[in-house]
């Protein structure tokens, strides 16, 4: 189902008032710092194997903690980034390596099997996340057409709508095809 993701975003937008007052007249370099340790944090909690993988185990303290709670450290670390965006001073000249290293390092990361690493994957995608926006690139180019836009907004719609459709397909093949394995109606839906 997606409905914790819904919730994990709706408890982020409650959040998202109160961590931008807290964070928007800092330094840039209490914003770069705070960034790097959330990065950290987010990586040592290691939330998203915990929900893909169900390691949240009895007598483990993220048992007891509401998911959005896990996701928060990426959540913040996502407004840092941001603010450090906004904040053109600290853009570097070059910005080609940082791209490149974190496109190809979250690529690398993301063909790998399951491994305890899986939650490094925050570390690259920040750069490649910082490094798209800052300076213009073919890669950057090719993700701000308007078809490109056009197929994130149906992506975004299909998430919130899978399970709804999920649902109807498979009451209708259940109706309509009752001789149908439950099993392969799975696999056809």
């Amino acid at each position: 189902s997606v409905a914790w993701t819904l919730s994990v975003e709706v408890f982020f937008y409650i959040c998202f008032p109160a961590f931008l007052i807290l964070f928007q007249r800092r330094g840039n370099k209490l914003l770069a710092m705070l960034f790097s340790v959330v990065l950290l944090v987010s990586v040592l909690c290691k939330a998203p194997e915990m929900q893909l993988y169900g390691l949240q185990q009895s007598g483990n303290i993220a048992n007891s903690l509401p998911f959005a709670i896990l996701r928060l450290p990426e959540f913040v670390a996502g407004m840092l980034l941001g603010l450090l965006y906004n904040r053109r001073d600290l853009h570097p000249s070059n910005r080609w390596p940082l791209t490149s290293i974190g496109f190809f390092c979250a690529m690398f990361l993301l063909i790998m099997p399951y491994n305890s690493w899986n939650s490094l994957i925050v570390l690259p995608a920040s750069a490649l996340i910082y490094g798209l926006a800052t300076k213009p690139t073919l890669l950057s180019h090719m993700l701000s057409t308007s078809a490109m836009q056009k197929l994130g907004q149906a992506s975004y719609a299909i998430y919130l709508l899978q399970m709804g459709t999920y649902f109807l397909i498979d009451y209708a093949i259940r109706r309509f095809l009752p001789g149908l394995d439950a099993n392969v109606s799975r696999i056809v839906i």
